[in-house]
């Protein structure tokens, strides 16, 4: 029998807990609000940005703050990628975009500005970034299945566009060329600094 020269079961040991279920994640939230004052939740996309919002309503732990309401215009995102996803139904170019270009400075500037006291539950794909320095992290995944499941169904958006009610393929590209490599960039950047100091 031949010895395969690849790893046939791939794996990364992380130092960080997994929760799973809604009440789990009230019971850290809990934790972490009353020694911290805000949490980062950072979502990757194709997540169910309302289910988490409308959850994190109900528990009344802080003001909830959508990362989307801080990001540009959705013209402005849409010219801003339409040169990676191009015309073409199937080709694109690998977008080298970050959240950072998603976020509208003004805004980021004003909602620091007025937000400095409270306890805030900052959430959405770019809470991290939007969040203060040393804030806890929270962070929702999903696979790239689930997401291409969830596209089918028109169940999610692109990263700060209504891209639901668009035909699959697009969805898919635009997941494909943009979205993922901004939410793959953003992971490794905190993942980085987590996991190496």
């Amino acid at each position: 029998m031949r010895i395969p020269n690849y790893n046939r079961f791939p794996s990364t040991i992380v130092d960080a807990e997994a929760y799973v279920g809604w009440n789990s994640l009230r019971l850290l939230l809990e934790e972490l609000i009353q020694t911290n004052g805000s949490v980062a939740i950072e979502l990757y996309p194709g997540v169910n940005e309302s289910a988490v919002i409308d959850f994190l309503k109900s528990i009344n732990l802080g003001d909830v703050v959508d990362v989307r309401s801080l990001y540009k215009y959705e013209s402005e995102i849409k010219a801003m990628t339409e040169v990676f996803l191009t015309d073409d139904v199937l080709f694109g170019y690998i977008s080298p975009l970050t959240i950072n270009d998603y976020i509208d400075g003004r805004k980021l500037n004003q909602f620091k500005s007025i937000n400095k006291e409270g306890r805030k539950l900052i959430v959405g794909t770019g809470a991290s970034v939007v969040a203060d320095k040393g804030t806890p992290l929270v962070y929702f995944d999903l696979s790239r299945w689930e997401i291409i499941q969830r596209f089918r169904r028109n169940e999610t958006d692109g990263i700060g566009v209504l891209s639901r009610d668009e035909p699959f393929s697009f969805q898919y590209k635009r997941g494909y060329f943009n979205d993922w490599k901004i939410a793959d960039r953003l992971k490794e950047d905190w993942c980085c600094t987590v996991w190496n100091g």
